[in-house]
């Protein structure tokens, strides 16, 4: 009979057995300056709970998994996809990641196949080595003075004082990328300060915030929750003869927002455009979108609020919360309360208080 050939090993792929389950399910590795300076980032007042943290530590732990493909379909996560979803749209509004659609070569003209969606995390490394660029030094300095008192006592680990945080920055290799297109999509609030950083004279060494550009100022507007925005760093004779660029599909919200008698500005236009992103991911759980949900909003303001953007912005915030069915006043600085005069005896009535919101 004759004998089996061999078979050439040298090319056959190796798998490891360890003998215990928990080495065979794997060892992940993550790195420590994310789980120690993750709760330190902030960006407009936004910053990452544990759940969202841990989502990017699954992500950056099972990143290389050779059983599987990481997908966030089969990403194991008690959370549902929609959750994911919104959570992914925090961390670019945030800046701390951008996504990028990577295609197959394309071959005899036929239309690019998507292949996979890149996760780029430079921007969050780079803010957390500026986090860890501050801590190192007063470490050592601890450390140092835990030896000269011939180390008595645990070993001491330095920790930022109640309230310390760290405004995320945009690292200017990642504002280039930005400029070139690489991402998306990406909030207006990133495009506007990529052109901004890589525009500013020392931007490599000093990033620029966005509170630190209006102490500059420069011109800037507020999202849904009052925060600071970088509007742009252009001249008065630029920005005369730049026409405002508009979506064919946010167009009816531009016309219905002039249609009330007000002036459409850069900043208008780019706070009434992040309040449609801000409540998009939401409105799509309820088969809208931010943009359906803003002219909604904008319609109930009508002729009712002093200050329009804010009454529109104290709606979208109550709806995100609470869905569009729900009936919460809006905050105050979008709602004016009708006042009547007193009752002159005890015959007369004060008219039914009648509410400014969800009336009309």
């Amino acid at each position: 009979m004759p004998s089996t050939p061999a078979p050439n090993e040298s090319k056959l792929p190796i798998e490891v057995y360890f003998g215990d389950h928990v080495l065979d399910a794997g060892i992940a590795t993550v790195p420590k300056i994310f789980l120690r300076f993750y709760r330190y980032l902030v960006a407009d007042g936004q910053r990452l709970n544990d759940r969202q943290a841990m989502l990017l530590t699954l992500v950056l732990a099972l990143r290389q998994e050779q059983d599987f493909e990481l997908r966030g379909s089969n990403l194991p996560t008690v959370c549902g996809l929609s959750r994911i979803e919104r959570d992914k749209g925090l961390f670019r509004q945030m800046g701390l990641l951008f996504t990028s659609r990577i295609y197959y070569p394309t071959r005899d003209n036929r239309p690019p196949v998507l292949r996979a969606q890149q996760w780029d995390f430079r921007p969050l490394f780079f803010n957390l080595g500026l986090i860890w660029q501050t801590w190192l030094p007063r470490q050592q300095a601890l450390v140092a003075e835990w030896e000269s008192r011939r180390r008595k006592g645990s070993k001491p680990v330095y920790s930022f004082p109640i309230g310390f945080e760290h405004e995320v920055v945009l690292p200017p290799d990642v504002a280039g990328d930005i400029r070139a297109g690489k991402f998306f999509p990406v909030p207006d609030k990133w495009l506007i300060a990529a052109r901004s950083l890589v525009s500013m004279p020392g931007a490599d060494q000093n990033p620029p915030t966005v509170q630190n550009l209006h102490g500059r100022g420069v011109p800037t507007t507020q999202n849904l929750h009052g925060h600071l925005l970088v509007v742009d760093v252009v001249d008065d004779q630029k920005k005369e003869s730049m026409p405002l660029e508009i979506p064919e599909d946010f167009k009816p919200v531009i016309e219905l927002y002039q249609q009330a008698g007000h002036e459409l500005r850069p900043d208008t236009l780019l706070r009434l455009r992040l309040m449609a992103q801000e409540c998009d991911a939401v409105a799509l759980t309820y088969d809208s979108t931010g943009i359906d949900w803003l002219i909604a909003a904008l319609q109930r303001g009508l002729g009712v609020a002093d200050d329009l953007l804010s009454y529109t912005a104290g709606v979208l915030r109550n709806w995100i919360a609470h869905g569009p069915q729900a009936d919460p006043r809006p905050t105050r600085e979008g709602y004016r309360p009708l006042t009547y005069a007193k009752p002159s005896s005890m015959n007369q009535t004060a008219p039914a208080s009648r509410r400014d919101w969800d009336s009309h």
